[in-house]
């Protein structure tokens, strides 16, 4: 090999060993070995939704101070609801804070109407408060007259459905005059970082609304009702 040659690669070949030192230093200086991430912990729900937000954190509850109560809180599990427990920690939590006791009503399984019956009747009997979620089995005439005599013991209802997924709501919720709307209601002029996620002012004086002014929901659909409407969108607001 002449000295010419060996000169040109020399040159050449000295930079790609530099390269490669600084490399393999860099990799042993800067490399601290694999992430393992820790194995992921079973927290169960009743846990999730035991919280201590109760004491001082007004950013959270918001001005007013809630007011502790005792009672019991019942969630419709029965009915093949197409929701989780996770997903309702938060409104749960609330409920706890408040000094109210949660329970299930059966375990998201297919549970046949005969056996639904008297298991609601039992756990409706002691509860203050019902929440029913997005059943996918319709409620019977004989459940939604025992729904009915809970409410007029005094029992409270909340109905709630999602128009992302199918549900069988309206089966309890039309004998008390309201209709979910097969619809998403959508505001492209005013919104909270979706133009699904539509603000709602219009509310009007009632027990239920004292003290609101001004409420978004996530994708939510319309409701017809046949008593009294307590909560309008504006002009803006389209299905």
């Amino acid at each position: 090999m002449s000295d010419s040659l060996r000169k040109f690669s020399l040159f050449v070949l000295f930079p790609l060993l530099v390269a490669v030192a600084f490399f393999v230093g860099a990799f042993f200086f800067f490399n601290r070995g694999a992430y393992t991430p820790p194995p992921a912990v079973d927290i169960s729900f009743e846990e999730l939704s035991r919280t201590t937000f109760v004491s001082g954190t007004d950013d959270f509850v918001g001005a007013t101070r809630m007011q502790v109560e005792e009672g019991l809180v019942l969630v419709d599990a029965a009915h093949r609801n197409a929701f989780s427990s996770e997903e309702i920690v938060t409104l749960l939590s609330r409920a706890a804070d408040r000094g109210y006791g949660v329970e299930f009503v059966g375990a998201f399984t297919t549970i046949s109407e005969e056996e639904r019956l008297p298991l609601m009747e039992r756990a409706l009997s002691k509860a203050d408060s019902f929440i029913v979620i997005l059943p996918r089995e319709n409620y019977t005439d004989q459940e939604v007259s025992l729904v009915e005599r809970f409410i007029d013991k005094g029992g409270k209802l909340l109905l709630i459905a999602d128009p992302t997924r199918d549900h069988e709501t309206n089966s309890l919720a039309e004998p008390f005059g309201l209709e979910f709307q097969a619809d998403y209601l959508f505001n492209q002029r005013e919104y909270e970082l979706n133009y699904q996620h539509i603000f709602v002012r219009g509310f009007q004086p009632d027990e239920l609304t004292s003290g609101l002014e001004e409420v978004v929901f996530y994708t939510s659909g319309s409701i017809k009702s046949s008593g009294t409407v307590l909560a309008f969108t504006d002009r803006n607001t389209q299905s």
